[in-house]
């Protein structure tokens, strides 16, 4: 494991480091409490940590429809291959 980063990574600071889970670009970052750390995530992977929060707080459907609007957030990731 790395080393516990214990503020949170400014804009800049955030692209120079990989995801904790594939290695790409980050792009955000979450306290897992359990280390006390901040962790950065690439766009993807902060997407599945979402999903797998937001099923677990409000069910499936409800869910669905926060995660649809979070991906609206981010237009450069929609294409013909990843519609909302």
């Amino acid at each position: 494991m790395r080393h516990a980063r214990r503020n949170p990574y400014t804009e800049r600071g955030i692209a120079r480091v990989p995801c904790i889970k594939c290695g790409a670009p980050s792009k955000h970052q979450w306290r897992i409490c359990s280390t006390d750390a901040w962790t950065a995530v690439c766009r993807p992977c902060d997407e599945a940590i979402n999903a797998i929060i937001a099923e677990w707080a409000f069910g499936a459907p409800e869910a669905n429809r926060l995660l649809a609007k979070y991906r609206r957030q981010f237009p450069e990731d929609q294409g013909p291959d990843n519609p909302t």
